[in-house]
Order: C-alpha cells, then structure tokens, then sequence
C-alpha cells in the first residue's frame, strides 16, 4: 500500500508497468520536472549532493500529497504478511469484518494483485528463502514450514510462479533471483 500511499497511483496501473513512475500521472510528472530535473549536471561530479536534495525535495513534496489507504487494507495486508501468506483470505475477511468482494477490489486496485495472489507471492517468498538458506533440507520440511500442505503443494507453487521445480530453479543459470539469492548465500559474511 505504500506505493500508493505516496504517490497516489493505484497499483494495478503499476502491474507490468516498466516506464518511468512519473509516467503515470501528470502532477507527479511535473513536480519531478520542478525539483529534479531543473538541477543542472556538473563535470565536477558536485552536483550530486544537489540532485539528492532535489530528489529528497520531491519525495517531500509527494508526501504532502500522500493519500491514506483504508484501514482494513492495511490491516490485511499486516495480517498476509504477519502469516507470511500461510493463512486463507476468508479467515482475514472474517476477523476484519469486511466484504470478500470489497475486499478483493480494492486489494486488487490499491495493490495491484488480488489478496490470494499476495498470499501465494508471500508463502512462496518464504519457502525460497528457506531453500536457499538450506538447500540440504527436505522440501517436505520446507514446504511444512512454508504453510504447504505438502511437498506437491509447494512443487505445484514454484511450476505456477516460476516455471520450475525447486531444484531445477536452484541449479538455473538464467533466473537472475536464483542467481542473486545463490551468490548472496556464498559471499563471505552471509
């Protein structure tokens, strides 16, 4: 929610978005042109205590105009990620008192993605995290850990999200968050 907290911009215009964020709305096209553009480069390179506080001056200026999102949102999404997406969205709807369908539109629009898709985005986080930490472990122990029901459960998640099994994603040379995530496991002082 915090993205659009500070710029007002609903996150299912952001989904798959790859322009710049100024991009997507004229005010805050216009205020990054006032604060940061007008800085003038400088050869010398000091210009760059300049252009950060011009930058700092914008984040300022989309913070006077920041928007709250409603509280139920945020209680969920606090909810979603103090279970680390292990928790179903009917139990959430029911302790907030709220409407499923409410809940699920404007989950949708402020965040970008429907409430399940975060949970199954976070459960996933934290099973990935678990593998790369330990890749001795046992999926099955992982995959409990997780909130998987099972070990198909969380093959069935990694195939859905990524394309791959567990150990066909910790032996890829070609996704850049296996390859991240694996020389940050190895770099000494991890």
């Amino acid at each position: 929610t915090g993205f659009y907290e500070l710029t007002g911009v609903p996150g299912i215009l952001v989904l798959n978005h790859s322009g710049a964020i100024p991009d997507l709305d004229e005010a805050i096209d216009q205020l990054f042109r006032d604060e940061c553009i007008a800085v003038p480069y400088r050869a010398d390179g000091k210009a760059a205590d300049g252009r950060l506080a011009a930058f700092t001056g914008f984040l300022s200026r989309l913070a006077s105009r920041a928007k709250g999102s409603p509280k139920y949102l945020t209680d969920a999404v606090s909810q979603f990620e103090a279970a680390n997406g292990a928790i179903k969205v009917a139990e959430v709807v029911a302790d907030l008192g709220v409407g499923q369908r409410q809940l699920d539109r404007e989950f949708k629009r402020i965040v970008g993605v429907s409430p399940k898709y975060f949970c199954s985005a976070l459960q996933l986080g934290k099973a990935l995290m678990a593998l790369f930490e330990n890749d001795d472990a046992y999926l099955t122990e992982l995959a409990g850990d997780a909130g998987y029901y099972d070990q198909s459960h969380f093959i069935a998640a990694m195939q859905r999200f990524v394309a791959q099994s567990p150990g066909k994603f910790l032996e890829s040379e070609t996704s850049l968050l296996a390859s991240f995530l694996r020389q940050n496991r190895n770099s000494p002082g991890a």
